[in-house]
């Protein structure tokens, strides 16, 4: 299998790992220049540069498999070839100090890291499978079962204990191809903003201040800088790809409590989007990265919401699954006719509102009373909401709290966009089903009697959060920018039908509010 990966004889190969002698033999009696090459001596750089490295199993040898890939780049031509086959671990965190094979995620990183891009992977546990049953049996018939001293019980005992690793897809053999390249892909370091906050103005055409970009990553009390950028030689930004940890409450399925990433900031220069196609475009390797540096063995799943050209590419390159196109709730308040509630009414009831200015404790108490009313859903709790709106250098959030004879039953979150009211966030007890219009009925006569419509994003589900819309008057359309939700999984215990069916989401789950 490796041999037919190797460029056509003549061209010149360094090889390096296990078995290594016995092949440059072959490889030597089929046409190849061939060199053995030692990747742990520093001073073994060959004058030349060559076609191909070959490495056979070298990678479990090095503590860093950056400085291993490191060396083999210096030695192969532009555009020459890599050739990984090693044992690779797929479940890092429970095998951690069990075994001494490095975790897949990390060497796929490396690989970006160091400048390759990558042509081919591939997997090949079931022929190592195959291998250790051979194994066992030659055991066997070497030892024979009437002999007391070995019995047929302790022939187990001759078999490679990772077999064990291998039939649970712990860990498993692969042979990946990559090219030397001139992008080269990392995570966020220091002072990196410096170069972000100019491309993203170039490609959006917007601006972003400092404060809004160290809110958004570098204050966020989720997780920090969960970033991947591609580079050129030369140190030029080429392309980003980053998200916003989110704490997330499933009470659907899957894990319960959990970190999630809202992507966003999704950007490529100009210049290098004709660099590579589909999987060997600058994007994708970004992207890449950024799921086995992040996500894999971390988050169960991220989600975001997509639009144009994005659409495909992010589901023929990138996993991307969709759900459905984002529902856009509008009140149309010049034709609504308002439910006036009488003062006597409204006293008997003991509803109130207040526009909150600090986020308690109170908040937490009520996100665990009414969260499994949502199914599956951002964690609404005080840390999130105050970094979310009141930590948020804009400024243009405006949290009110519904209280009935004081206990807090509800909560919505608004912004004004000229004369337009955006409903940008909420969460209510379903047993209050009124109050979220009186809410509503308060704040546009109190704060914003300027408005001529109410609108926001209220995803499909739950269903009885649905029907209290309509009830109010909301009729709902299609979002103007054809956005659709979707996301990327990375845990068989989250399925995009558990997900569609029960993903609760607003507005304020994007960074467009």
């Amino acid at each position: 299998m490796i041999h037919t990966l190797l460029p056509d004889p003549p061209a010149s190969i360094l090889v390096a790992g296990f078995g290594g002698g016995s092949y440059i033999r072959f490889l030597e009696q089929t046409g190849y220049e061939v060199r053995l090459l030692d990747l742990s001596n520093r001073g073994d750089a060959p004058a030349k540069a060559y076609d191909s490295v070959l490495l056979m199993g070298a990678l479990k040898a090095h503590n860093s498999i950056s400085d291993a890939l490191e060396k083999a780049r210096t030695l192969l031509r532009p555009e020459g070839t890599l050739i990984v086959c090693d044992e690779v671990c797929y479940d890092s965190a429970s095998l951690k100090g069990k075994t001494g094979v490095h975790p897949y995620t990390g060497l796929i990183s490396a690989l970006f890291e160091n400048g390759f891009r990558i042509k081919s992977d591939e997997e090949t546990g079931e022929n190592i499978l195959q291998i250790y049953n051979e194994l066992a049996g030659q055991v066997s018939e070497v030892f024979d079962p009437s002999n007391h001293a070995v019995g047929p019980e302790r022939l187990l005992d001759f078999k490679d204990p990772r077999k064990d690793l291998y039939e649970k897809k712990q860990t498993g053999w692969r042979i990946l191809v990559a090219r030397k390249d001139r992008i080269f892909v990392r995570a966020y370091i220091k002072s990196d903003e410096t170069v972000i906050l100019p491309m993203f103005r170039k490609v959006f055409k917007a601006d972003r201040t400092l404060e809004h970009w160290y809110w958004k990553f570098r204050d966020n009390p989720f997780g920090a800088h969960k970033i991947a950028e591609a580079f050129t030689e030369d140190g030029a930004l080429a392309a980003q790809y980053s998200g916003y940890p989110v704490p997330f409450f499933s009470s659907a399925g899957g894990r319960e409590e959990f970190v999630s990433f809202q992507i966003g900031d999704i950007m490529t220069g100009p210049e290098v989007r004709n660099i590579g196609r589909g999987m060997s475009s600058v994007l994708s390797r970004v992207a890449v990265y950024f799921y086995n540096k992040f996500c894999i063995n971390q988050a169960p799943f991220m989600y975001g919401f997509v639009a144009g050209n994005h659409k495909k590419f992010g589901e023929r390159f990138l996993g991307y699954q969709y759900m459905s196109q984002i529902p856009y709730h509008v009140l149309d308040l010049t034709s609504y006719r308002q439910a006036h509630t009488g003062r006597i009414r409204r006293f008997l009831s003991g509803l109130s509102i207040k526009k909150e200015t600090l986020i308690t404790g109170e908040y937490d108490d009520f996100f665990d009373q009414v969260c499994r009313d949502y199914g599956l859903l951002v964690t609404r709790r005080s840390g999130y909401l105050k970094w979310r709106y009141t930590d948020c250098p804009d400024n243009v959030h405006r949290l009110y709290g519904v209280r009935r004879f004081g206990k807090l039953i509800g909560w919505g979150v608004f912004s004004v966009r000229g004369d337009v009211l955006i409903w940008g966030d909420a969460l209510f007890n379903k047993r209050y089903p009124e109050a979220a219009g009186f809410m509503l009925e308060h704040i546009v006569k109190r704060d914003y009697p300027h408005v001529s419509k109410i609108e926001g994003w209220f995803s499909p589900l739950p269903g009885w959060w649905g029907d209290l819309l309509r009830g109010i008057g909301f009729q709902a359309t299609g979002e103007p920018n054809g956005l659709v939700s979707g996301v990327r999984l990375f845990d068989s215990s989250f399925s995009i039908e558990l997900v569609k069916d029960n993903l609760y989401y607003t507005m304020g789950d994007s960074d467009l509010f």
